[in-house]
């Protein structure tokens, strides 16, 4: 029928059957499903649109419908077959092609070619949309709009390439957020520390793939925000099991302490650089190589030596501590070192004697929980009136078991009856 317009993009057709040369939508669709579908309400319709089970056939007539909210509907189900979201990324209304944009499960062919939509809103869905091709973000990319490039520069699926390109837009607020985006490369992080935007350098500084070179300059920015960012940034990578050695190794030499401290600390710092932090002139770095189960032993030998006795304590808590610096540590006047000596299993066992005469009870309760104490040192502390002593003894693989047995009598408290009744199970 000649004069005839398509519903779907409002076009001239000249007859009523067959395709739109326009959209390529079906016209005058007779099917069971418009059968089922024609004595539908519109919130019947709408309910149909947007569910994921609705069958192919009703959300392809549902996408020729003439309300416009049910067209919507249809372009916004994840499960429409992409012939359906073709056609509807055709239609003549702009929320409907927005729709469509937006839809992850849109063909790439289409996505690609709405992002040459005349509706800067449809330029935008199609910039946000996780799923849409390199091609399209390319071309976004360079839009005149800003927020449309915005949205290009903040889509989780930018290529590397896009982003650097975004890098350099004029625009500040495009840059910020190319900056914050994680998929934004190294060089281009780099770059953008540098950028003369306070913002674009504080996104830099949130993001969690900067590079440490990039955190280390940004760590002394003139802006407060920026510098306070960096240095968090650097200290929980410090802190981090998972830290590449060569970002340890930069962090190690960072002019803050509380970051070079978090080095030290690491179990994943590499060797030649806890040697280096060991003469380190802050204390606190030192402490923490001295309890670093990483410390190579020269580092705990000159650690030994330190002439700070709170660096010298925290070798006790070293499981490699050697037996003759445990032994000198055991002679502190500074109970919580002489009882984290009498927890450590490299402690000898003359040295464990003599502290489980200790007068501080948590120095005897490490000695009664120590795998390496004698039997008969363990059959001395079971005349101990501290719980928690006697409750190490019950518990210790070493204790003789008539002494387990005599502790089982009750007497001692319910934790030390219920260790010894597990003992002798």
């Amino acid at each position: 029928m000649a004069g005839a317009k398509c519903p779907h993009c409002g076009n001239e057709v000249s007859e009523r059957e067959g395709l739109c040369p326009h959209c390529g939508s079906r016209m005058g669709r007779v099917s069971g499903a418009a059968a089922l579908t024609a004595g539908w309400t519109r919130p019947r319709k709408r309910d149909a649109a947007v569910r994921p089970d609705t069958s192919p056939d009703v959300l392809a007539e549902l996408a020729g419908d003439e309300d416009c909210l049910v067209r919507t509907d249809v372009a916004e189900n994840y499960a429409a077959p992409a012939d359906v979201l073709r056609q509807l990324s055709h239609d003549a209304d702009e929320a409907v092609r927005m729709r469509v944009a937006r839809n992850t499960a849109a063909p790439a062919d289409v996505l690609e070619a709405l992002s040459h939509d005349e509706d800067v809103r449809v330029r935008e869905s199609v910039a946000e949309n996780g799923a849409a091709p390199a091609d399209a973000l390319r071309l976004l990319a360079q839009d005149e709009t800003e927020l449309v490039r915005m949205c290009t520069a903040e889509n989780g699926n930018a290529p590397a390439d896009i982003l650097r390109q975004l890098s350099h837009d004029e625009d500040e607020t495009v840059r910020c957020i190319a900056a914050g985006n994680t998929n934004a490369p190294a060089d281009v992080l780099e770059a953008l520390a540098h950028d003369a935007d306070r913002g674009v350098r504080c996104a830099v500084s949130l993001n969690a793939n900067t590079p440490v070179s990039a955190l280390c300059h940004l760590s002394q920015d003139a802006d407060q925000d920026v510098q306070t960012n960096a240095v968090y940034a650097m200290r929980v990578l410090a802190m981090s099991p998972d830290a590449p050695a060569d970002a340890l190794r930069e962090l190690a030499r960072e002019h803050d302490e509380d970051v070079r401290t978090s080095v030290a600390y690491n179990v994943a710092t590499p060797t030649d650089v806890l040697r280096e932090l060991a003469q380190d002139e802050n204390e606190d770095v030192r402490r923490g190589v001295a309890q670093n189960p990483s410390a190579p032993a020269d580092a705990i030998a000159a650690l030994a030596q330190d002439a700070a006795e709170a660096v010298r304590g925290y070798l006790a808590f070293n499981p490699n501590a050697p037996a003759d610096v445990l032994k000198e540590l055991a002679r502190t006047d500074d109970a919580d070192t002489r009882s984290a000596v009498a927890c450590n299993r490299n402690t000898p066992p003359d040295v464990l004697r003599g502290l489980s005469r200790d007068g501080d009870e948590r120095v005897r309760e490490g000695v009664a929980c120590n795998a390496n104490a004698p039997a008969d040192v363990l059959e001395a502390l079971a005349q101990d009136e501290n719980e928690g002593v006697l409750a190490g003894v019950a518990a210790n693989a070493n204790t003789p078991i008539a002494v387990v047995e005599t502790l089982a009598r009750g007497g001692h408290g319910a934790l030390v009856t219920h260790l010894a009744h597990a003992r002798l199970a």
